[in-house]
């Protein structure tokens, strides 16, 4: 197992094993049940005395933070208090946003059958016949051959360079829009690049406009 401990100078050698030891302990860190290393091991590693961390593991087990096993070793004691590693909304993203929408007295889902929508937003199949199935099938048995010769890396995120250098062009000569490579980023559909505007620009009780 890893166990990271510094210590400085050369006061207090035992008191500063005791506090990391124990902290680590008490920040889950070192978790239950999580061997420590041996006393002559560790000594070593940290340039002090045997003795020294022989005292700091007798007064951990003293405490109920460890527990030796004869033949075994020194363990984290399974009694040992342990921290609750519950993730709050203030770890995430867009925290206020997400804790705005939590609050919202209806949780968002699919609505059923029968509930009569003003606006119907749900995606359906494509008509066959006006897609280039041909074409389509082409274009992706080229880009398996690609891909076939690449290492087999992840792209960068934001899309393939080529490709947002072609969609540049491609609306500038369309819609009139004038922009570069940079400030276009590939999602992979129309619900993921909703879903990333949604999580950045919108709140409860914004207006939007869809077309």
């Amino acid at each position: 197992m890893e166990l990271h401990v510094v210590i400085n100078g050369r006061k207090d050698l035992a008191e500063q094993l005791y506090q990391q030891l124990r902290e680590a302990i008490a920040t889950g860190r070192l978790s239950a049940g999580a061997q420590l290393p041996p006393s002559r091991l560790l000594a070593e590693q940290l340039g002090i005395s045997r003795k020294t961390v022989s005292d700091t593991y007798a007064t951990l087990t003293y405490e109920g933070l460890l527990v030796g096993k004869i033949g075994r070793g020194t363990f984290v004691n399974a009694w040992a208090p342990q921290p609750d590693r519950v993730q709050t909304a203030t770890d995430l993203a867009c925290a206020a946003n997400l804790g705005k929408w939590a609050a919202l007295p209806s949780p968002m889902g699919h609505p059923a059958r029968e509930e009569i929508l003003r606006y119907e937003f749900i995606g359906g199949a494509t008509t066959r016949h006006q897609f280039p199935q041909d074409e389509w099938r082409r274009c992706t048995q080229d880009a398996l051959r690609r891909i076939a010769q690449n290492s087999g890396f992840y792209s960068q995120p934001e899309g393939v360079p080529a490709l947002r250098d072609a969609i540049a062009g491609h609306i500038a000569f369309s819609r009139g829009v004038k922009c570069r490579a940079s400030n276009i980023v590939v999602t992979n559909g129309a619900q993921q690049a909703l879903d990333l505007l949604a999580r950045v620009v919108l709140e409860p009780g914004s207006l939007v406009a869809m077309e």
